[in-house]
């Protein structure tokens, strides 16, 4: 069986996917998408210190840890938040019915 596997080819930025999720949050929830819009930018500030302009340096072991640490509870935190706004929605759109 031929075809590519999802690992050929070079990968996406993190900033990329995380800029596509963002625009499908924001097309699905509409304003209310702000209620996420702390959190993405925090995720969005760690991501951009584990992917450094050309030029500038990678933090160090410990601090990467970190800070994929901090991006995972983050985006633990942004599903509990996107799953009650989900909600809202729904019963939004019920009540409008």
């Amino acid at each position: 069986m031929g075809g590519a596997s999802p690992s050929d080819g070079p990968r996406p930025k993190l900033l990329e996917v995380l800029d596509t999720l963002t625009r499908g949050l924001t097309t699905e929830l509409g304003t209310l998408s702000e209620g996420l819009a702390p959190l993405l930018a925090d995720i969005r500030r760690d991501i951009s210190a584990l992917e450094p302009a050309e030029g500038e340096a990678m933090p160090p072991p410990q601090e990467q840890e970190a800070l994929r640490a901090r991006i995972g509870a983050s985006l633990d935190e942004a599903e509990d938040v996107l799953e009650a706004l989900q909600l809202a929605t729904r019963d939004s759109a019920r009540g409008a019915g």
